[in-house]
């Protein structure tokens, strides 16, 4: 008898979103293939007394912040054979398993900014607080070189072991006590959720962020309009029959970005700690 399959289920992906935690921007058709931004230098104004006259032009400057997409793509070829045999509630997965190896791509390469952040703190093998959550986050709003606008979201994008560690420092006061409504009470019960926010920085988790062989995780941090993502408009699908492999149908998916920092150094950092496997 002929097998049936009631469902189909892709693999399990790690968290991605990277892409949308930052300042989206659009090259355009016809714009060339790097998109550009003029960064205009500060002027200072100067007191001018009642018997001053003010003659002291400044000089206007300004700084060209470029980033060129990269175009990344997926290839699969489907059978003739496996179209004809295989369930169509499994065939309909094909499309959504390209499209989550294109995020992944995406999700991955930003969380690569933070490996050459000036900001890395706790330190291997340390344990993460959330003093060094708030700390980044007071360098990110306090830069004096160019800080983060005033209201800019912050998000921190860490590995679920290092949040395990910021769980048990938040839950750490609880007993067999009334515990009052608050951060502690939701660490306790709830864990540290998506969008709960800790010394100032949304937290974001993601399996994704690496660890190295040492057990240590290279999370960070970053101001959302500090990072800027941008995509271009190119032709993201294609569909092919191939008549020298008896009608097997070629698919290719693509999609064309890049990261970039305004003002490298100032409005992101890295957080690297301890992420054994917690056991209790």
């Amino acid at each position: 008898m002929a097998q049936l399959r009631q469902s189909a289920r892709i693999q399990r992906e790690f968290s991605v979103g990277f892409q949308q935690t930052c300042d989206p921007q659009r090259l355009g058709k016809g714009e060339g293939d790097t998109w550009n931004e003029v960064v205009l230098g500060r002027l200072t104004a100067q007191s001018v007394g009642q018997t001053e006259r003010l003659d002291n032009p400044q000089e206007l400057t300004d700084t060209l912040f470029s980033i060129e997409p990269e175009t990344v793509g997926v290839h699969v070829i489907l059978t003739r054979k496996m179209q004809d045999r295989i369930s169509r509630n499994v065939f309909a997965q094909t499309g959504k398993l390209l499209q989550n190896a294109i995020d992944r791509k995406m999700h991955l390469d930003g969380l690569v900014l933070y490996d050459s952040a000036t900001f890395s703190q706790p330190g291997a093998g340390n344990t993460l607080t959330s003093g060094v959550l708030s700390a980044l986050h007071s360098q990110i709003l306090g830069n004096t070189t160019e800080a983060a606008e005033e209201g800019d979201t912050v998000y921190s994008w860490l590995n679920p072991y290092q949040i395990h560690d910021l769980i048990t420092e938040v839950g750490a006061p609880v007993g067999t006590y009334t515990i009052m409504p608050g951060p502690t009470q939701d660490a306790y019960q709830k864990g540290i959720m998506p969008t709960m926010i800790i010394g100032g920085c949304e937290i974001k988790s993601s399996d994704n962020v690496r660890v190295d062989s040492a057990d240590d995780a290279h999370g960070g941090a970053h101001a959302r309009k500090g990072v800027v993502c941008v995509t271009e408009d190119i032709p993201r699908s294609f569909a092919k029959d191939l008549e020298d492999m008896d009608g097997a149908r070629a698919l290719w998916l693509y999609e064309s970005y890049a990261y970039g920092l305004r003002s490298s150094g100032t409005m992101d950092g890295r957080i690297i700690s301890d992420s054994v496997a917690p056991t209790s």
